[in-house]
């Protein structure tokens, strides 16, 4: 979407997520007189001033609340502990930035405590579908679906966003306004002055009073709710509620629901529709060859998610974050597939190492997965290639009858006949019986009936581990291991084995030399390509077994290990344990026999607590990536060393740690996190845009001081070796633009001047964080300039310096110039920082 900086605010107020009030707001209080006969202003809850197609909605309790349950936070008190004493005493450090951030720059503690806020996107005005008669022309004349005008087929419109702030009188709404405005433009958008707002005056307003900003946003205040957005979202508004019997959002059957199962008394509560959510997937896919919509429609049919909704509060001195998925039992969709398995106690857990950061236990369907992802994704490609193959071998025998062989040929008439083919190939080849051809082709290729084995062989439970820690401490690298349960483990290993060595032994040469004879054949079925008899296949399996057999093992407490390449397998009781190394599954065998795993790990326990011990899925995130997570915001943040950085540490649980359960209507997640998933996000999102912030900023600085020793060099070669004053080079520039990149004849000298043109009066108005000064030598015969940051820190901490030899210099001065005796920035940085 292009509104990228509305996501940005969304993303801000998730920070520390608050679910919505859940109930209706309740009428004013009346007032115990109401002086010449005047009415008491009615606040009109948001969700009843938005459209029931409304397409995604953010709510929050009130403002003041929502700060105040951020500053309680565990992890806002260690940030604030590990932040240097300067930072955290000045306005700018970031706890002070994200309250001011949560309260949209409303400070007053009265506002605060009756006010909430919303966000959302309104659903837009959708291209009209073309008649199905003509949208089925379009896709036999070019293989593509069409539902659109030809004119807005790759159009794709933007929901159009609009911010709440539902105040509990008309004079606070009207402070609300004005302080909001002023923080939005300050830090997203500039809307101007609240009080430059210009009133417009429009007969579809009916009256209502509307208000235009800088920007173009409109604004009205409805009884006392400040509503500012994109005009078209404004206006839908404003008519909604002029119109009689209209339904609203707080009508919407799948809203309510919603809403009611994620009840909590205060928090965050944000819902997408899944009916809008539908549109932007046709849309999306246009365009898209039918065979991927063939695939796409397999695994998830229009309507199957009919809404997404997410909760959050505070709990256990962190976040609670509650996601419910709803789903229509009668339409496929992979989600189901996924979350299909049963409950589980995930037995192999104990085997993995205490210390480990990122443990996720699954519980899996294997067969559903095999037909609902398995069949149309990958043997599905393997017939979209049949079809290919089919139409290829029609067009070339269209244009030998035609007496000219006009394979390979690019024109309008190839294009043509090839979409057609293709399409009348792909009616035959996306058929069951024909995927089913395939599969019976690729059983025998690898020995073994692939659902049979599958239904056999596998059992539901999936456990992957990640960032295990060092056996050792010789050892720097942190491991991986993912298990599988087994229902047989011979017959699973007989299995395994086939496919292995399939993969290591011929890489499907046997099946290359079957398509090579089916591509030579005149008919289109590939069950009448030449296939090798029972014996030859029965021979090739046996060799590339033997090959398997060769690969490097050994057995470890009545546990085989096998490498393979970068990784090892075995088979541990009822599972097929697959790790990066031998020494992986020795240590996590090790670690059963002891009961000395993760099952014994204190962070591991402390954040497990309350959560199921049988479920369809469990994660669990280490201490390690939230210490982590702080310790590189605070970098980016803050250039000092933290005085109590030692004893800020988290206290227990600093962990993930969540659960999920499904049925056919519903999958419903839960997640605790010191912080919340979604600012999980924003804070390492966040970390990187203040790094890569200041990194702009400085490779923008050095250009700038290559182009003033480039204009330098050219002004004195024209005025007798006198160098120029920073007014002087300005004009100079200006009068000597740099040559078009376009011109072949460039000197050396035009070259340096074009790859080198930085406008220098933006420096020395300290755009981009940077000052410049330059000062000539005695006689004009050098010069010095340098660029010096102007806040000193998160924007920027290099000075730079560069004289009349062309040498760039730079170090961190803690604000202060750089020098001639600074350390030199050789070609090979400079190009990589730029």
């Amino acid at each position: 979407m292009k509104h990228c900086i509305h996501a940005l605010l969304l993303l801000g107020l998730l920070l520390q997520p608050l679910s919505a009030q859940q109930s209706a707001q309740s009428e004013p209080k009346k007032p115990e007189a109401a002086p010449r006969s005047e009415t008491a202003v009615k606040t009109i809850p948001i969700e009843e001033l938005l459209p029931v197609n409304t397409f995604f909605i953010a709510l929050t309790s009130n403002l003041a609340g929502l700060v105040e349950g951020f500053r309680r936070l565990e992890a806002a008190r260690t940030l604030a502990a590990r932040l240097p004493k300067a930072d955290r005493e000045s306005e700018e450090n970031p706890l002070e930035q994200a309250a001011r951030f949560l309260s949209l720059g409303i400070r007053e503690t009265d506002i605060l405590s009756e006010s909430r806020v919303g966000l959302a996107y309104l659903k837009p005005d959708f291209p009209e579908a073309e008649p199905a008669e003509a949208a089925k022309k379009a896709e036999a004349a070019g293989g593509r679906r069409t539902p659109v005008a030809e004119a807005d087929k790759n159009k794709i419109p933007d929901p159009h966003f609009v911010a709440f702030i539902e105040a509990g009188s008309p004079e606070h709404a009207a402070k609300a306004r004005e302080q909001f405005v002023a923080y939005f433009s300050e830090n997203f958008t500039d809307l101007g002055r609240a009080a430059e707002a210009k009133p417009v005056r429009d007969q579809k307003f009916k009256g209502a009073a509307v208000e235009r900003f800088k920007n173009g946003y409109l604004g009205t205040i409805i009884g006392t709710t400040f509503i500012v957005g994109e005009p078209a979202a404004i206006e839908s508004i404003i008519r909604l509620q002029q119109k009689t019997g209209a339904e609203h959002l707080s009508d919407n059957p799948e809203f309510i629901q919603a809403r009611a199962k994620l009840m909590v008394p205060t928090g965050l509560f944000a819902w997408v529709n899944g009916g809008t959510l539908d549109t932007y997937t046709e849309l999306a896919t246009v365009n898209v060859p039918s065979f991927i919509n063939s695939v796409a429609g397999s695994l998830f049919a229009p309507g199957a998610i009919k809404g997404v909704a997410l909760a959050s509060t505070f709990e256990r001195d962190g976040v609670v974050d509650r996601l419910i998925v709803s789903l229509d039992p009668g339409r496929k969709n992979l989600l189901s597939t996924f979350f299909s398995g049963p409950s589980l106690d995930f037995r192999s857990t104990r085997y993995i190492p205490s210390g480990t950061q990122v443990l996720i236990n699954h519980s899996l369907d294997f067969t559903r997965l095999y037909n609902d992802l398995i069949v149309p994704v990958v043997f599905g490609a393997m017939a979209e290639t049949e079809a290919y193959k089919i139409a290829s071998r029609e067009v070339a025998r269209r244009a030998a009858r035609k007496g000219a062989a006009r394979r390979g040929e690019e024109n309008q008439d190839d294009e043509r006949e090839m979409s057609e083919a293709l399409e009348k190939a792909r009616a035959q080849t996306q058929q069951p019986g024909f995927i089913n051809t395939i599969i019976a082709r690729m059983e025998k290729e690898y020995g073994l009936k692939f659902r049979e084995e599958i239904v056999r062989c596998l059992a539901n439970e999936v456990t992957i581990a990640y960032q295990i820690p060092p056996a050792a401490p010789e050892d720097k690298q942190e491991h991986l291991a993912a298990f599988i349960g087994l229902r047989d483990r011979e017959a699973a290993k007989t299995a395994i084995s086939k496919v292995i060595a399939y993969a290591f032994g011929a890489l499907g040469s046997s099946f290359g030399a079957n398509e090579k004879n089916a591509d030579s054949d005149e008919t289109d079925q590939p069950s009448a390509a030449k296939e090798k008899t029972e014996e030859q296949l029965r021979q090739e399996q046996a060799q590339r077994l033997a090959l398997m057999q060769t690969l490097p093992r050994e057995t470890y407490k009545q546990a085989e290990i096998i490498s393979l390449m970068a990784f090892a397998i075995a088979y541990v009781e009822d599972y097929l344990v697959i790790a990066d190394s031998t020494g992986t599954i020795k240590r996590m065998i090790d670690n059963a026999e002891s009961d000395n795993g993760l099952v014994r790990d204190a962070n591991f326990n402390a954040a497990m607590t309350g959560i199921p011990g049988s479920s369809g899925s469990r994660v669990y995130v280490g201490p390690k990536y939230f210490d982590a997570m702080l310790s590189s915001f605070v970098k980016a943040w803050s250039v000092r060393t933290a005085d109590r950085q030692a004893s800020a540490l988290f206290n227990l649980p600093a962990t993930a740690a969540g659960f999920a359960e499904a049925d056919e209507r519903t999958i419903r997640l839960e997640v605790f996190t010191p912080i919340g998933i979604p600012a999980m996000f924003v804070f390492d999102s966040f970390g990187d845009q203040l790094r890569s912030e200041a990194a702009r900023n400085e490779s923008e600085a050095q250009l700038a001081l290559r182009t003033v020793a480039t204009l330098e060099k050219h002004f004195a070669a024209q005025h007798d070796s006198r160098y120029a004053t920073l007014d002087e080079l300005i004009r100079f520039q200006k009068e000597n633009p740099p040559p078009k990149p376009d011109d072949l004849k460039l000197t050396s000298e035009e070259r340096e001047r074009l790859e080198f043109n930085r406008d220098l009066s933006a420096l020395r108005e300290a755009k981009n964080n940077y000052r410049l000064e330059l000062k000539l030598r005695p006689g004009s015969k050098g010069f010095e300039a340098t660029a010096t940051p102007v806040r000193y820190g998160r924007n920027a901490r290099h000075s730079f310096f560069i004289d009349e030899s062309g040498k760039l210099r730079r170090a961190n001065k803690d604000g202060e110039p750089a020098t001639a005796s600074d350390e030199l920035v050789s070609e090979a940085e400079e190009g990589r920082d730029n």
